[in-house]
């Protein structure tokens, strides 16, 4: 369920709605936060395919989200300040989550207690690196993968993958 009325946007009706909460998407702050990576990621998919609204969209949910919301991204922006490349965005209260593979010169301290959040995209799922993926996200530590299953989970085109940075508590 999301949880902002996403229809409130001009330009997304009821489906669009619902797949930008299927991938995340739940919320005008998260919607206006979609950098050029995240935008990529989701017009990957069939839901977005061939769109160019999103300008619009993420102006609009700009003007809606709440000054609370970009307070937040503010602080867990700072919470991983030198990790990460500028234009990447910070989601939830302690996590952040960035496209895979992590960007060169990230410190490897950043990747300490990292996961990895795993989608399929076929309904009825994916098996890559000896795990069974769905179309609920699944997350895995970075400690329990070799290299080899790594770039295997990371390189299928029928997965959607991010990595989770957790900051430790």
């Amino acid at each position: 369920m999301a949880k902002d009325d996403l229809t409130k946007i001009d330009g997304i009706g009821k489906k669009l709605a619902a797949a930008l909460v299927e991938h995340g998407v739940d919320s005008f702050a998260r919607l206006a936060a979609l950098d050029d990576d995240g935008i990529a990621t989701l017009e990957g998919t069939n839901d977005f395919k061939g769109r160019n609204d999103w300008p619009a969209w993420i102006k609009a949910a700009s003007a809606l989200a709440p000054a609370a919301g970009a307070d937040t991204q503010a602080n867990n922006a700072r919470r991983f300040e030198g990790a990460l490349p500028s234009g990447k965005v910070a989601v939830g209260g302690n996590t952040m989550d960035i496209a895979w593979p992590p960007p060169a010169g990230m410190p490897a301290a950043a990747l300490e207690g990292a996961l990895f959040a795993v989608k399929a995209k076929p309904e009825r799922g994916r098996w890559r690196a000896g795990r069974k993926f769905s179309r609920e996200e699944t997350t895995i530590s970075l400690a329990e993968l070799d290299d080899d299953q790594r770039a295997a989970i990371a390189g299928d085109p029928e997965l959607v993958v991010s990595l989770r940075l957790v900051e430790p508590e």
